[in-house]
């Protein structure tokens, strides 16, 4: 199963079985929803106080988190490569994830879904 978003918002009728780029420049971006719990890579928690994450030795790392009775903050510590993706979903109700508090602080939403790059300099 994959999701795809379309920066076109239209069908692309010329892209391959392999999610390839599709004629007429058009760009498109994969994100396989193939069970991200189960993956090793993944990380899930219900948080009882702020987090840090390292870099997750991988060009992406998945992180699932509940803030769990307030706002918490979820920041990146130590070196990461440029380009380097994190893909943080709020699985809580109520509250919100505040991703790179000190810098960026980037607000993530029950139920949503951000997908932050770092750019060699800061996360976007």
């Amino acid at each position: 199963m994959s999701a795809t978003i379309y920066e076109t918002h239209s069908y692309n009728p010329d892209k391959d079985a392999w999610g390839s780029i599709g004629i007429q420049g058009r760009r498109w971006y994969q994100i396989w929803a193939v069970n991200f719990y189960g993956d090793p890579s993944s990380y899930s928690s219900i948080m009882t106080g702020d987090e840090t994450f390292t870099d997750p030795l991988k060009p992406m790392g998945t992180y699932f988190l509940d803030p769990n009775g307030a706002n918490r903050n979820f920041d990146p510590s130590g070196t990461f490569k440029a380009g380097v993706v994190a893909l943080v979903k709020n699985i809580g109700t109520d509250y919100n994830v505040i991703f790179d508090s000190s810098s960026t602080a980037q607000i993530i939403r029950p139920g949503e879904l951000a997908i932050m790059m770092y750019d060699g300099s800061q996360w976007r």
